[in-house]
């Protein structure tokens, strides 16, 4: 045909083709790239509707969509399984079956992948086979659906081109087979208007067929769209030669107006046709009209229409009081296949998540009572040993542990799978690393052999602490980058479960196995740093604490791990309480026990500690009332708190503190006969139990204790000193020594009810460290003054 045109008619400015798909798609091509317009009553190919490819083609019938319509119409039916037989070799069918499965595809209708004897046994389980190609083929398949048993109750074929079956010899059979397969047709015109009317009488007058040999429905079908095609290609030529005055026929003769005439130009030309009243066509140069659907009776090939759609393929809709009816006669559609059982969706949130929310809850709160605990007692010696700056730290890791539970609690998407896996690496690398760092740190200070410099110790090691964190942030950034995450649906025995599922995006599980690598790295430094602490003092030595913490670490994520293989919709749930119980046990060895501690000095056995005060208020009684006797040997066998009293009011007179002292001190006879006769003996006790502490180093101070004061002066010898007595230990410190000058005065702290003395470069042999202090609590301010004052002007006196 297109050479016909090109070499025999070069004046042809327009061609109106009645060809079918497969013939007319090579001269739609060339035709375009000449750009003569043509126009097609009979070619239904969805492939001719690449604009691309065919810009000047146009067609008064419809083909590009028919999925969406057909659709519309399964979606009324509840229909979520269907199977698609079509002819290979023939355009029509194929491309309309790629058609259709796209539609299904993204309305999510499953289909099978191919036909071989299972699928065939699938598709025969299917409400909706749908069948595409010839006339001739679907009247092939119509033939053997009787004979493979593929026609019955549970079968629904559906298709859009009519059905034409040789029914001769096998009228019954092939009757049966037919009766109840679904048509899809495009609007039929209105054939009581006068254009149709006047249409029908022209074309049996002109063509001198008889009345009777040529049905409406063959009439509507395949002629009406002939002659639509032929008047909308002349009346957009008038229309053209029309648009300007300066346009004329010779324009038109000499392709000079082809440039204008492509299937856009054709689009809406206000034409009153035959088959539309206007006749639209869409942006693929289709016919923009509704689908009708028919159902075959079963009697000879006599169809009825019950419904339509709408013109996007978006809606469907029934007649007035018609329903199709099926093979068998009922008018509700088979199930599509095996009942399908469909289990409820389980949400953790929904079933749990007053569970979850609880967790995180009372993890939170913990994090920040264990905050507000470091803060008040930071000075406390036990709080002081654990780092309060590395195990605050820690805390706001098991804070990140807790708020990971809430991702969980949260409703699943792509973001909070990725944000899971965010939040809890992280909170493992910093509750880990700040506890690995500080024991290093006090492993470096026990085993100095020389003087350190702590303040650049610790720059260091903050900086290591960062960095090791760092990388745990780096790492998670290239796996956030090379990985997507999507929720993947499972079905389990009662219910589905939606989880999350990492895919890589280059197929390479490198990143995964790095960030994998790296974490377990950090906890595996666990042994060696054990085995370096199990040496160091018990106050600082936590190498059972990181056993412990280890042994934990390990079980917990490798019951994690092993969780999948034993899928049930509680998985989440164990992995939320495993972290949970991991985080809060972690918390509670670190720092609950600490805590324990100082609740227990502070509050508990208040009955034992009751009788410890009256027990050595008893003796603090017996030394006051034997000042001037000579003093006996105390026995210390428990001690209590204190009772108010002042020396001042130790002796009559009104002298200075410092007499009254002198007044006050008595002789020892048990040392005194130790003695030569060149030296005198003498000490004085308080009356009263006080809270202290110590501190070496300039570093750590020891636990609040209490014990009983008393001076000390050994005359001759020109020395001077202060014990401490309690059940547990007795402490001396030097307060002058002949030669070594005096010590440092006893001062009020900032807390009026302390006072502090120093000691500094010298060494003696209870305490061989070069540097402490003493911190000394009393009830209330007046005490205190009154003990400085006294510590202050016996150091006078004994200088004299």
């Amino acid at each position: 045909m297109f050479e016909d045109i090109v070499d025999r008619s070069p004046d042809v400015i327009g061609v109106i083709g009645n060809e079918y798909s497969t013939t007319a798609r090579g001269p739609a091509q060339a035709l375009s790239l000449r750009r003569i317009p043509y126009c097609s009553g009979a070619s239904g190919s969805p492939r001719l509707s690449d604009k691309n490819k065919y810009p000047y083609f146009f067609r008064t019938m419809t083909a590009l969509g028919i999925g969406e319509h057909m659709f519309q119409v399964l979606k009324q039916w509840k229909v979520g399984r269907v199977a698609i037989l079509y002819q290979g070799d023939d355009e029509l069918g194929r491309y309309s079956a790629v058609d259709i499965v796209g539609s299904m595809n993204r309305n999510g209708v499953s289909l099978p992948t191919g036909f071989g004897t299972s699928e065939l046994k699938y598709a025969m389980r299917m409400i909706a086979e749908f069948a595409m190609g010839s006339m001739s083929f679907l009247g092939a398949c119509i033939r053997k659906w009787g004979c493979w048993g593929w026609s019955g109750p549970q079968f629904v074929w559906m298709g859009f081109i009519p059905i034409s079956v040789d029914l001769g010899g096998l009228l019954d059979s092939n009757r049966v087979s037919l009766e109840g397969f679904i048509l899809f047709q495009q609007m039929l015109p209105d054939t009581t208007k006068p254009m149709f009317k006047a249409f029908e009488d022209s074309f049996f007058e002109i063509s001198g067929v008889d009345y009777n040999a040529i049905s409406q429905y063959d009439m509507s079908t395949y002629f009406a769209p002939q002659f639509d095609c032929t008047m909308m290609m002349l009346v957009g030529i008038d229309k053209l030669l029309k648009s300007s005055p300066s346009v004329s026929i010779s324009d038109l003769l000499n392709h000079d107006l082809q440039s204008h005439m492509n299937s856009s130009f054709f689009q809406n030309l206000g034409y009153s046709g035959v088959i539309a009243d206007p006749v639209i066509l869409n942006n693929f140069g289709d016919l923009s009209i509704p689908y009708q659907v028919f159902y075959y009776t079963g009697n000879y090939n006599n169809i009825t229409v019950f419904g339509q759609t709408n013109t996007n393929g978006t809606d469907f809709y029934y007649y007035d009081s018609v329903k199709p009816v099926f093979f068998g006669g009922s008018s509700i559609p088979p199930p599509d296949g095996p009942i399908v059982i469909v289990h409820p969706l389980f949400s953790l949130q929904v079933y749990f998540g007053p569970i979850l929310l609880a967790m995180s809850a009372a993890g939170i709160l913990l994090c920040l009572s264990f905050w507000a605990f470091l803060l008040k007692y930071r000075r406390h010696i036990l709080v002081k040993s654990l780092g309060v700056d590395y195990t605050s730290v820690s805390i706001l890791g098991a804070a990140l542990g807790y708020i990971w539970i809430l991702t969980e609690a949260a409703f699943l998407t792509e973001t909070t799978c990725k944000l899971r896996i965010w939040l809890l690496v992280l909170s493992f690398a910093v509750i880990l690393v700040p506890l690995m760092i500080k024991n290093i740190y006090i492993w470096i200070i026990f085993r100095a052999v020389e003087q350190l410099d702590i303040e650049s110790i610790q720059k260091r090691l903050y900086c290591v602490t960062a960095g090791l964190v760092a990388i745990d942030v780096m790492l998670l950034g290239l796996w956030n980058y090379r990985v997507e995450s999507r929720l993947e649906l499972i079905s389990l025995q009662f219910y589905d479960v939606y989880r999350c599922r990492y895919i890589s995006k280059d197929k390479s599980s490198l990143q995964e196995i790095v960030l994998y690598v790296y974490n377990i790295s950090l906890l595996a430094l666990l042994i060696p740093l054990t085995s370096m602490l199990r040496n160091i003092g018990s106050n600082w030595n936590e190498s059972a604490l990181l056993s412990i913490i280890l042994f934990l670490y390990v079980f917990t994520f490798g019951f994690i791990y092993l969780l999948p293989m034993n899928t049930d919709v509680y998985n989440d749930l164990r992995r939320c309480v495993s972290v949970f119980i991991l985080i809060t046990m972690t918390l509670l060895f670190v720092v609950g026990s600490r805590v324990y501690i100082v609740w227990r000095d502070k509050w508990v056995n208040n009955d034992v500690q009751q009788n410890m005060f009256r027990n050595l208020n008893r003796i603090s009684n017996v030394v006051r009332n034997r000042r001037s006797s000579v003093a006996r040997p105390l026995d210390l066998t428990g001690y209590s708190g204190r009772n108010s009293f002042s020396i001042r009011n130790s002796s009559g007179g009104g002298g200075g503190g410092s007499t009254v002292l002198a007044q006050s001190m008595v002789k020892h006879s048990e040392v005194q006969r130790l003695l030569d006769a060149d030296y005198k003996y003498y000490f004085r006790s308080l009356p009263s139990i006080q809270l202290f502490k110590i501190r070496k180093n300039r570093t750590f101070w020891s636990r609040w204790k209490k014990g009983l004061f008393s001076f000390h002066i050994l005359v001759g010898r020109d020395r001077c000193w202060l014990t401490i007595a309690n059940p547990e230990e007795h402490i001396c410190f030097p307060m002058f020594q002949a030669g070594q000058g005096v010590k440092d005065e006893a001062k009020i702290t900032e807390n009026l009810s302390r006072v502090s003395i120093k000691w500094g470069k010298f060494c003696f042999p209870l305490v061989s460290s070069p540097c402490h202090e003493l911190l000394v609590e009393f009830p209330d301010e007046d005490e205190a003054h009154d003990f400085v004052q006294v510590y202050n002007e016996l150091m006078k006196l004994i200088i004299k």
